[in-house]
């Protein structure tokens, strides 16, 4: 089942900017921007994010034996972001929610038991316009070099989650290309 959207934008953050560039993969012909905040996917064997994996069976374990606690999210964000200041209770709190609802988790569970494919070999044939944003604290900045149509933006002394520690600079950025 789908949304039924013919043409669109799409992006997303670590996890999610894998499976948007795998997206795009799958179908070029309905994605009109790609926007890529600290992507994961070009190795599968290390990762920098929210969730602490180095490769798949780790994950898995990590899937399965998460509950949501608060201290497991807030101990992730310490190490996911440059700028500790911007980890407050709400802000915990909302990761940890965003995380558990509305059968997220069982798609994490799920997403966890699928066999994992490296098709980074392939990213170069993504023609799509892109934008590659990094948290300059992340070491991955060659993610995505070969893509002939992607710009990159670093953004020094911040985390893998940049549109949290800096979110007006972040929006900025994403609205420039996506009007341009």
């Amino acid at each position: 089942m789908g949304l039924g959207l013919e043409l669109f934008h799409i992006g997303g953050v670590g996890l999610g900017g894998h499976l948007a560039w795998q997206y795009s993969l799958l179908h070029p012909h309905k994605i009109l921007k790609l926007i890529l905040i600290n992507p994961q996917g070009q190795s599968l064997d290390k990762t920098n994010g929210l969730f602490p994996f180095e490769n798949k069976g780790s994950f898995d374990r990590f899937i399965l034996r998460w509950k949501g606690s608060y201290q497991a999210i807030e101990k992730q964000l310490k190490k996911s972001l440059g700028n500790q200041s911007v980890i407050t209770n709400k802000l915990v709190k909302q990761t940890q929610d965003l995380l558990i609802c509305n059968g997220n988790r069982k798609s994490l569970e799920i997403l966890a038991s699928q066999p994992l494919k490296n098709r980074y070999d392939k990213i170069k044939t993504i023609q799509t316009p892109t934008l590659i944003m990094f948290g300059g604290l992340i070491t991955q900045y060659d993610f995505g070099k070969e893509m002939p149509k992607a710009k990159f933006k670093t953004y020094e002394g911040i985390g893998a989650l940049p549109m949290i520690e800096i979110p007006e600079m972040t929006a900025k950025d994403v609205i420039s290309f996506l009007n341009s």
